[in-house]
């Protein structure tokens, strides 16, 4: 319970001939992390093959992309499915094929879905581009409308150039100064205030002039406006809205061709990913082993308490033909960690992978963790009322949605815990939404309180805090020290562990008024340790 699972390195020998064989048996059982071997003194090789991996790989991509475009129509979600993200599909049972079988499976699929979908998905990128660039004109012509700027005008010709574009208005008099010293008076400009610190300026010049005249816009900041040439028009905004309106029924026809096309066809295509999924890691753990003409070599990682079972379903696989041999891990090894908490701790096993998993046969802290993560923070809200809501919120969870992930199952337990104990924690503090209570019925929190009020009372609720975190604090220490003596580290059990437990000693002490020497002295050895361990 305190420790990760333990682990042995499984080395597995077999003849070519029933590779594919054991390795989708290994896949089958599921118990077996692969190693990527290394070619050192062993004279084997690396499988040389890999076009199927790269066949497998390119029509994984391929499906990939006409799922990910099937789901672009808007589908009509359960709430539950809407809330969480979940795209839930019925379960389909698979029959055992080889990868040719499955191959030939996708390329059928790929044949008579791939084109149609392809376009399907090129012309609504197309709308969604052509949109963004209406949407981005549109900007501009609210602009230009609001001040009476006639965009029709602002085309230029082979002997006109005409630029617009925002400037701030404390630099307008200054680049018109410029503009006129420069082209000796063959330029015109247009100005419109916008708000109190930009302006929209009109640069009209010769074009045999336009390098000069973008050399003083840029030094001024000016930000250009990009006005594509149909944009140059009487009543843009009108010509704009109408071919907003136009494109958004196009959308509208397109994701209504793909969703028609996907509604025969989704589930299948999710399916085959999945096969595909499946191969790929198959042919990738091929790739993992080394090999000669007559056999091939895998490594892995094992549960210790699942190898004989592990050994007997594969030897019963290919009829005794294949030689397994188990070790334990090295120091050198980097090995993979299983943790092994009872039921009740299992769910806050995911507390503890948020910060980082403990390395290989050292301390889970998760029994630690868990529960004190549903004290805090039950202690942290401490009212009935959100108590309540969270045990409904974990219930809900837990009976609606934790079938569908482990992950949801193990939140909704967590926040049920929470949840109870924020219950409780309301009802011995009398709060019910704060002081609510008292603006509807005039009762105190102190009047129903099993317990105490904490606004009666702060400074006990802080001393308790406070301590909670002190306990917290040593039961890590105390556990490090237990570690440190396991490892035999008696250099960090001094410097990290012991030295803050004279520490707490010393400071304890003085602020209880006993003997002023013997703190002095706690202290005192506590940063002696420091300075000794450091050397």
């Amino acid at each position: 319970m305190f420790r990760s699972h333990e682990m042995k390195k499984v080395i597995i020998f077999a003849l070519n001939k029933h590779r594919d064989a054991v390795l989708s048996k290994i896949q089958q059982l599921g118990m077996v992390q692969p190693i990527d071997l290394k070619k050192k003194d062993i004279d084997l090789e690396k499988p040389s093959d890999i076009s199927n991996l790269k066949r497998i790989s390119d029509c994984l991509l391929r499906v990939s992309r006409l799922v990910n475009i099937m789901k672009l129509p808007p589908k009509k979600l359960k709430f539950t499915q809407s809330v969480l993200g979940l795209d839930l599909l019925d379960r389909h049972r698979i029959q055992k094929e080889d990868s040719e079988e499955t191959l030939e499976d996708v390329e059928s699929y790929l044949t008579q879905n791939e084109k149609t979908l392809i376009d399907l998905e090129d012309k609504y990128t197309k709308l969604i581009e052509k949109e963004e660039e209406l949407l981005s004109f549109k900007t501009i012509a609210d602009i230009f409308d609001e001040l009476n700027i006639p965009m029709d005008l602002l085309e230029s010709t082979n002997k006109v150039s005409i630029i617009s574009g925002k400037i701030l208005t404390e630099n307008q008099p200054k680049l018109e100064t410029e503009l006129n010293e420069k082209l000796n008076q063959y330029v015109h400009i247009i100005s419109r205030p916008q708000n109190k610190k930009e302006s929209i300026i009109t640069v009209i010049g010769l074009s045999e002039n336009l390098a000069d005249i973008s050399f003083l816009i840029k030094k001024y900041n000016v930000n250009i406006f990009t006005i594509p040439s149909w944009g140059i028009r009487k009543s843009p905004k009108e010509y704009v809205d109408s071919e907003l309106k136009s494109l958004s029924s196009e959308k509208k026809s397109t994701l209504s061709d793909i969703d028609q096309r996907s509604s025969a066809i989704f589930e299948q295509g999710v399916v085959i990913r999945e096969k595909l999924e499946i191969l790929k890691n198959r042919f990738e753990t091929i790739h993992n082993t080394l090999e000669s003409e007559k056999f091939f070599i895998l490594q892995g990682w094992i549960l210790k308490k699942k190898s004989h079972k592990f050994e007997q379903e594969l030897k019963k696989e290919v009829d005794e033909n294949i030689v397994i041999k188990f070790e334990d891990p090295k120091e050198t090894d980097n090995v993979p960690v299983k943790l092994a908490n009872k039921k009740f701790f299992k769910p806050f096993e995911m507390l503890t992978e948020l910060y980082a998993l403990p390395k290989y046969r050292d301390l889970d802290p998760t029994f630690i963790v868990g529960p004190l993560f549903l004290i805090f923070a039950a202690f942290m809200l401490t009212d009935a009322i959100y108590g309540l809501f969270l045990v409904i919120l974990g219930l809900f969870m837990y009976k609606k949605l934790a079938k569908y992930n482990e992950g949801i199952k193990n939140v909704s337990i967590i926040i049920l815990g929470m949840g109870a104990l924020t219950l409780l924690f309301g009802i011995l503090t009398g709060s019910y939404f704060g002081d609510f209570p008292k603006y509807l019925w005039g009762v105190e929190p102190k009047d129903v309180a099993l317990w105490k009020d904490p606004l009666e009372d702060p400074l006990f609720f802080l001393i308790i805090s406070i301590g909670t975190a002190v306990v917290y604090l040593n039961i890590g220490f105390i556990l490090g020290v237990i570690e440190d003596h396991r490892k035999k580290d008696y250099k960090t059990m001094f410097k990290e562990r012991i030295v803050w437990f004279l520490i707490q000693i010393g400071v304890a002490l003085l602020a209880l008024g006993l003997n002023p020497k013997i703190p002095i002295i706690n202290l005192g050895v506590a940063t002696l340790l420091i300075i000794l361990t450091g050397i």
